[in-house]
C-alpha cells in the first residue's frame, strides 16, 4: 500500500470537485430563497461590517441595538454558520428585560407587513437564565396584534421555540411551540407561515433539526387559527425586540427570510433540500457489496434473526446480542439510522463494567495482514470515568485491533483507534475526531497494513450531520509499533475478546475487507451515501490519466502526503 501514497493526493483534489457539484449548503438555500418571488426581506450576515447588516431583497436595513448597563454592539458575532459557506448572527444577552442587559439588531425604519407571510430561517438556540421570560428571534408587531414570530419561551427543563401571534401572549391558541422542548445548541430550520382570515389568523408550521440530521420537514401546525391579527408597521427584530430594545434571543440564527406569500410544504421541503445533503444509506450498502475483498458486513436490517446476520460470511461470524452487568438485550434498539432508507444498531451503556448490551460474533475468526473497517458512527459522551467505549473490535492484548473507540477526555469526548503492543502509546492510539460532536453521524473508514513488526494506518472521516462531503485523511501512513492480525470474536458496539466497555450511541453498515481500500474507494462510498452523480466520462478518463501519472495535475501531485 505504501506505493500508492504517491498518487492519492491527486485523486483526492479530483474527487473534491466532482463531490463539491452536488454539495447541498446554505449559499443553495439563500439562492433559492432570492429566486423566490414574494421575498420581501432577506438576511444572511455576509460580508463587511456595512454587508451583513443589509436587507439583500428590500430596503430594511439593520443596525445593532443594546439595552441594560452592559449590553453593547461590539459583543455581537458573526461566527461560522451551520455550514462552512456561511456566516451567522450571534446576539448578546446578558439579562431578560434590564440588568446586565443585552444587544441585537434592529431595522433602521419601520416595515409593513400585509395579510400573508411565511418567515424562514436557521435558529440555533440556547436556553434562557434563570427567571427569564422569552427571548427574540424574529418579531415586529407588538400588542395588541403581537407578531412574534419566533420565540424562545422559557419552561422547566429545556425551553421551547415558539410562534406568538394574534391579540394574547399566553392564550394557547395565540402562542404555539414550535419545538417543545429544544436541544440547546442544536441547529433548527423552520418556517412558518400566516394568513389572515376575518378577525383570525391561520399559522403553520414547519420545522427540521438539521443538527440532529433530519432531512424532510415536519409539519407541526397545519392551519392551526389564532385569534387576532399579526398585519402591522413597526421596527424588525432580527435577534431582539422590535418595539423596544430587550429580550435579545439567546444563541445564534441565519439565513432570515420573509415573503409577501404562505410558502407550500413542498417549497419548504425544496428549500430544505438545498440545504442539506439528501443521505442514501441503501445506495452505498450496494456500493460496499459491490466492493472487492468485502468478508464481512453487518447492516442491522430486517427482523430479529436477519438483523444480526454477516451479509458475507455465514456462521461464526453472524452476531449474538449479549449483555454484561445490570444490562439487558431488551435495551438494545434497531431503529431507524441516518436516513429513512436503513436501519441502525443502538447499543445499551449504563456503565464501562457495570453494565451495558452490544453485538459479538458468535465464534472466532483471524483477520489478515491487511485489513479496512468502514462504518457509520453515531457517538454520545461516556460517563464520568467511563475511559473508553467500542464500536469495532477484535483481538484483545497484547496485539490490540480496537478499531473503532470512544476515548473518554475532558469536555467531549473523542473517536480514536488503538492498535498494536500499547494502549496508551500515541503510535498506537490515533485521535479520528477530536473531539467528536454528541449525536452527529461520522462516516468513518481506517485502513491497517502488518509489515512483519509493526502496523502501518489511515483513517479517514466525514461528519455526515455536519454536510461534509470529502473525506479527511486524518492519519496518513502512521506507524503503530507491534500489530492487530489474531483470532478472536469481532465485537460491534462493544469489546470482542471478553464482555463490557460497550459503545455509547449507535452504528450502522460496518464492513470488513482482506485488503486496503484506496482513498478514491472510500470517497466513491461516500458519493453513493450522499447521493452524487456517477462521474462524466471526461472527468473518469482525467482520474484515470491521473492514476497512471501521465495527466499534469498527477505530475505536480506526486508528492508523500
Amino acid at each position: 500500500m505504501k506505493h500508492m501514497t504517491q498518487w492519492m493526493v491527486a485523486p483526492a483534489m479530483v474527487l473534491t470537485l466532482w463531490a463539491g457539484r452536488s454539495a447541498a449548503s446554505v449559499v443553495d438555500l439563500r439562492t433559492m430563497a432570492s429566486d423566490q418571488g414574494s421575498l420581501l426581506h432577506q438576511y444572511t450576515f455576509e460580508g463587511d461590517a456595512t454587508e451583513r447588516l443589509q436587507d439583500s431583497a428590500g430596503a430594511a436595513d439593520l443596525q445593532g441595538v443594546t439595552y441594560g448597563s452592559q449590553g453593547s454592539v461590539a459583543a455581537l458575532a458573526y461566527p461560522a454558520g451551520w455550514d462552512a459557506t456561511t456566516t451567522a448572527f450571534t446576539s448578546q444577552r446578558l439579562s431578560d428585560t434590564g440588568g446586565d442587559g443585552g444587544a441585537y439588531l434592529r431595522s433602521t425604519s419601520t416595515v409593513g407587513l400585509g395579510s400573508t407571510v411565511t418567515i424562514e430561517g436557521l435558529f440555533r438556540p440556547q436556553n434562557l437564565e434563570s427567571g427569564a421570560t422569552i427571548g427574540y428571534g424574529v418579531a415586529h408587531s407588538p400588542a395588541g396584534n403581537r407578531a412574534y414570530f419566533m420565540t424562545e419561551v422559557a419552561q422547566t427543563g429545556d425551553d421551547q421555540l415558539a410562534t406568538v401571534v394574534g391579540d394574547s401572549f399566553t392564550q394557547s391558541d395565540n402562542r404555539r411551540p414550535v419545538v417543545n422542548p429544544f436541544v440547546p445548541g442544536h441547529w433548527y430550520y423552520v418556517v412558518n407561515t400566516y394568513q389572515l382570515g376575518g378577525s383570525n389568523t391561520l399559522v403553520s408550521s414547519y420545522v427540521a433539526d438539521l443538527t440532529a440530521g433530519q432531512k424532510t420537514v415536519t409539519q407541526v401546525l397545519d392551519n392551526v387559527t389564532a385569534s387576532g391579527s399579526f398585519v402591522g408597521t413597526n421596527y424588525l427584530g432580527i435577534g431582539g425586540f422590535s418595539s423596544s430594545a430587550q429580550q435579545a434571543w439567546a444563541g445564534s440564527l441565519d439565513e432570515v427570510a420573509i415573503y409577501g406569500s404562505t410558502l407550500s410544504q413542498a417549497a419548504v421541503q425544496s428549500h430544505l433540500d438545498a440545504l442539506v445533503a439528501t443521505s442514501n444509506t441503501a445506495a452505498m450498502r450496494q456500493a460496499v457489496a459491490d466492493t472487492p475483498g468485502l468478508v464481512h458486513h453487518y447492516t442491522f436490517e430486517g427482523d430479529a434473526t436477519e438483523r444480526l446476520q454477516d451479509k458475507v460470511t455465514s456462521g461464526a461470524a453472524h452476531l449474538t446480542e449479549l449483555s454484561y452487568g445490570s444490562g439487558s438485550t431488551s435495551a438494545l434498539d434497531y431503529s431507524l439510522g441516518m436516513d429513512p432508507t436503513t436501519q441502525a444498531l443502538t447499543t445499551q451503556r449504563i456503565s464501562r463494567s457495570g453494565g451495558g448490551a452490544y453485538l459479538r460474533t458468535s465464534a472466532s475468526f483471524s483477520l489478515g495482514d491487511t485489513v479496512t473497517v468502514e462504518g457509520l458512527f453515531q457517538p454520545e459522551n461516556l460517563e464520568s470515568g467511563g475511559e473508553i467505549g467500542y464500536g469495532v473490535s477484535h483481538h484483545g492484548y497484547p496485539d490490540r485491533a480496537y478499531f473503532v473507540t470512544i476515548d473518554e477526555q475532558s469536555g467531549d469526548d473523542s473517536l480514536a483507534t488503538v492498535i498494536g503492543d500499547s494502549f496508551t502509546a500515541a503510535d498506537n492510539r490515533q485521535q479520528i475526531v477530536n473531539p467528536f460532536v454528541p449525536g452527529h453521524w461520522y462516516y468513518v473508514a481506517n485502513t491497517y497494513e502488518f509489515d512483519g513488526s509493526d502496523t502501518i494506518v489511515n483513517t479517514y472521516v466525514a461528519d455526515l450531520t455536519a454536510g461534509d462531503m470529502v473525506l479527511t485523511h486524518v492519519s496518513q501512513n502512521v506507524v503503530a509499533s507491534g500489530s492487530f492480525v489474531g483470532s478472536s470474536r469481532l465485537g460491534i458496539g462493544g469489546f470482542g475478546s471478553g464482555l463490557g466497555e460497550a459503545w455509547a450511541g449507535s452504528l450502522d453498515e460496518i464492513a470488513v475487507y482482506d485488503r486496503l481500500l484506496r482513498a478514491d474507494e472510500l470517497q466513491w462510498h461516500l458519493n453513493t451515501l450522499r447521493g452524487v452523480p456517477e462521474p462524466s466520462a471526461a472527468l473518469l478518463l482525467l482520474i484515470g490519466a491521473i492514476l497512471a501519472g501521465i495527466a499534469p495535475l498527477g505530475r505536480r501531485a506526486r508528492r508523500g502526503p
